[in-house]
């Protein structure tokens, strides 16, 4: 492949030789992680929530299972597994 028209760069200044006139204060970021009292209380809200409703399907499920009465969804689960391999290929393909 040939270039056409290629010229030299000019003007540039050595970054070296160039030296502030004062001297630069370094900045620093800050991140806070206070939340409000009403933040607080809703997410302590949501988890205990969301824990309780996880632990009581969990015992449930465990009843069942000990008491014969659990008869998973064989065609539910065997869709959920292929719904996920395929995602994973998507993404995997759009990495590459």
């Amino acid at each position: 492949m040939k270039i056409p028209d290629i010229k030299e760069v000019g003007g540039l200044t050595d970054v070296a030789a160039v030296r502030p006139t004062r001297p630069v204060a370094a900045q620093q970021d800050k991140v806070s992680v206070t939340q409000t009292p009403g933040v607080q209380a809703a997410l302590d809200t949501a988890k205990a929530s969301a824990g309780m409703s996880r632990t009581g399907r969990l015992r449930e499920i465990e009843q069942a299972v000990k008491s014969g009465r659990y008869q998973p969804n064989a065609q539910a689960i065997a869709n959920q597994i292929l719904d996920d391999a395929e995602l994973n290929a998507r993404l995997q393909a759009m990495l590459k």
